[in-house]
């Protein structure tokens, strides 16, 4: 059998590569939001059945798979939120953050920045999240911590911190408690976005979306920001979350290789990207084709893989004679990032995203 403390040791320091220690926190926010945006998905074809559950205690109605977004969701944004708080008090002095250190020759490197080792960084431990979100609220409010004046966030969401952290802690220790999919919504896109949003426009963090964030929608819209605005603009509209969820979502898939569409690289990455993208769109026609649908491109990832699915009915009269024949949008579905929306949410013009064509019509025949 291997020795164990010998196994764990043979890792490495993130600063020493690409993504610097720092940067973990990024890592952490591009995982919560994809849980977040993936809420939606589990629900779709019967989000309505959750939309009055708001403040209620209906486990039936939410199943396991949201279960799993939502814990994946709260601990990572407040794993996310933690890093981002510890860094800035490191910042002001590497002290700030963590528990007092008994071992003089360790407490010695720790306040001239030196470099530890692997056994020297096992005795060091962090302060608890609590402990900092007080730490650096206080300093900021007198203005003693480096950096104090572009760190009123801290303040200004200081409350809606410390409950992000009672949530992550009623997961972590005392059993999966869940928010509902509405109170989850409002939590998230009134309190804890914005939060983000001010974070990632700090300096420390600024030039650093391709570590966190999805590439540019095809259509220009951006699921992040309209969210922020709707919360800032409107009152919360479950469909319109769930339209911009979803965007989120597919902006977000594996199956998207923008790296072709945007990067215009070379080699084996063109060849295997463009491979994608073709027989994405050889499925979507083929499907298409076999069903009289039509095919278009997607307002996510531009390819031309997008199916609309639509229906003819026909009504008819006592004597079974037709009087009315109608042509009906239900469903679209992109075959290469997989975005699905559903007529149940509408059109994209009802929650003021322009830059989305209007998908779902009734087109009357007599």
């Amino acid at each position: 059998m291997s020795d164990v403390k010998k196994l764990v040791s043979t890792g490495f320091h993130l600063n020493d590569h690409s993504i610097r220690k720092e940067d973990l926190a990024l890592v952490s926010l591009r995982i919560a939001l994809k849980s977040f945006f993936e809420t939606y998905a589990i629900f779709r074809g019967r989000i309505f059945t959750v939309a009055s559950s708001a403040g209620k205690k209906k486990v039936d109605d939410h199943p396991l798979p949201y279960a799993e977004s939502y814990a994946e969701c709260i601990v990572h944004f407040q794993h996310f939120a933690e890093l981002v708080c510890k860094h800035f008090l490191r910042l002001d002095h590497v002290l700030l953050a963590d528990v007092a250190v008994e071992k003089y020759d360790i407490l010695h490197k720790l306040l001239h920045r030196k470099k530890l080792d692997a056994d020297d960084e096992a005795p060091v431990k962090s302060i608890e999240f609590s402990e900092a979100l007080k730490r650096i609220k206080a300093l900021v409010s007198k203005d003693q911590l480096k950096g104090s004046k572009g760190l009123k966030f801290f303040i200004k969401y200081n409350s809606a911190l410390i409950e992000l952290n009672n949530l992550r802690n009623r997961i972590w220790h005392r059993g999966l408690y869940t928010l509902d999919y509405p109170t989850l919504d409002v939590f998230i896109g009134e309190h804890i976005l914005p939060f983000v949003a001010e974070v990632i426009s700090h300096k420390e963090y600024k030039s650093k979306e391709h570590i966190w964030k999805y590439r540019p929608l095809e259509c220009g819209a951006d699921p992040f920001k309209e969210i922020i605005n709707h919360f800032q603009s409107e009152n919360y509209n479950l469909k319109k979350l769930c339209y911009l969820k979803e965007l989120g979502r597919a902006a977000y898939s594996t199956e998207r290789p923008f790296a072709l569409m945007k990067d215009n690289p070379t080699g084996f990455t063109k060849i295997f990207t463009k491979r994608k993208i073709t027989r994405a769109e050889r499925i979507a026609e083929a499907e298409a084709k076999r069903n009289f649908h039509d095919v278009e491109a997607c307002p996510v990832c531009g390819a031309k893989s997008l199916i609309i699915y639509d229906q003819t009915e026909i009504e008819h009269d006592l004597d079974d004679e037709p009087i009315d024949s109608y042509n009906y949008v239900y469903s679209i579905k992109c075959e290469l990032c997989s975005l699905s929306l559903d007529s149940e949410l509408g059109n994209a013009s009802e929650f003021n995203l322009h830059k989305i064509k209007d998908y779902f019509s009734v087109t009357s025949h007599l």
